[in-house]
């Protein structure tokens, strides 16, 4: 349409020019104030209204204005028409957001869920009750007693405990449970004895282990074999007094299933004495002359003879403090010593609180029984 004013080419649907703002047709029709933009804005600026474009291209652009009463003084602010860009942009940082908070709940709960596993299997770690060894299950949720058996001959033990097949079982690499005050059973004493290996004339072979308390429960030490074991019959024993007559402990369990072929890189050769054969003497003696009791096993070739200066010292299978103590010596009893030791240690006395430093003695009591002891307490 052609404003008859201006001559300004408008649109066909356009009431007042937009050039000049000259009404074009009949405003009977409309509603609210008829005066043209130009006019009725002509105390707020010169620009010229907005035209909004449709979305719809057969529909012409259509001029927007508000209620005239809502335009007073200079503070009028053109509302704005959303559009799909911008419902979209929003759509999408909603849906970011929403995925962000999912990702946090998620690990949230992944952690909580690990947490709580994992404080539930320390939890249920099962441990014994009461004084003793024991095989706890790989899972450490049951645990197993080794019965303690005593023995006067530990020959005859090892033979019915080899023949004895409902020991208690463990794997190639048991988890084992002491559980002691240390009065009865101190680890230092025990020897791990393969059993089959233990001879009549006094030999057997032993195992090294390792003995650590479990947090919280200092009386209960685990104890660990560094290089696991092969199948077959082990006993952890107290050796005290002569093989074949003395007072020994025997806690015997059985390994199956282990991957291992043999100990034989591990296993460590000892001897326990046996109980002497009583000799007769048919010398005769004569009257008034003072007879010398002899030994009855000779001393070793080479050896020098020495007396004990304490009572009570203790007589160990090994030159160390944690070797199993056969049994104990006399102050002025007297030894054939056979060598000495290259390692030293230090020992407090319990009576005297007195600290020493020294080796151990390689010594054969007269009876025939071979061990060693510390060397501080010879004369």
């Amino acid at each position: 349409m052609i404003c008859p004013n201006c001559q300004a080419n408008n649109e066909d649907a356009n009431v007042f020019c937009i050039v000049c703002g000259t009404m074009l047709r009949n405003t009977g029709a409309l509603i609210g104030d008829t005066k043209s933009p130009t006019l009725s804005f002509q105390n707020q600026s010169n620009e010229i209204p907005t035209v909004f474009a449709q979305s719809n291209p057969n529909i012409p652009p259509t001029q927007i204005y508000g209620n005239p009463n809502s335009f007073a003084g200079n503070n009028f602010t053109p509302f704005a028409v959303p559009n799909a860009t911008q419902q979209t942009a929003g759509s999408g940082k909603k849906a970011a957001l929403l995925a962000v908070l999912i990702f946090f709940g998620l690990a949230a709960l992944s952690a909580g869920g690990y947490f709580l596993i994992t404080k539930t299997s320390v939890k249920s770690e099962t441990l014994p009750t009461h004084l003793g060894m024991f095989v706890q299950s790989l899972d450490k949720d049951k645990v197993a007693e080794i019965k303690k058996k005593d023995y006067t001959n530990a020959l005859v033990g090892k033979d019915e405990l080899l023949k004895d097949d409902d020991l208690p079982s463990a794997e190639g690499n048991p988890n084992l449970l002491l559980y002691s005050d240390s009065k009865e059973i101190s680890p230092s004493d025990l020897r791990l004895i393969q059993l089959d290996t233990i001879k009549s004339d006094g030999t057997m072979k032993e195992l090294d282990f390792q003995a650590a308390p479990v947090d919280d429960k200092p009386d209960i030490k685990r104890i660990r074999i560094p290089d696991g074991l092969a199948n077959g019959k082990y006993a952890f024993a107290i050796l005290d007094g002569h093989l074949d007559e003395g007072k020994h402990k025997f806690w015997a369990f059985q390994i199956k299933n282990s991957d291992k072929a043999n100990n034989d890189s591990t296993l460590k050769s000892t001897t326990v004495s046996l109980k002497p054969k009583e000799q007769k003497n048919d010398t005769p003696t004569q009257t008034n002359t003072q007879v010398v009791q002899q030994p009855s096993v000779p001393p070793p070739v080479g050896s020098t003879s020495a007396t004990l200066k304490s009572n009570n010292v203790i007589f160990r299978s090994g030159p160390t403090q944690n070797s199993a103590a056969l049994g104990k010596l006399s102050r002025g009893q007297k030894v054939y010593v056979i060598g000495y030791s290259s390692q030293y240690e230090y020992f407090t006395s319990q009576k005297s609180g007195e600290t020493m430093y020294s080796n151990y003695a390689e010594v054969q009591t007269q009876n025939g029984k071979r061990g060693w002891v510390y060397a501080a307490y010879l004369r």
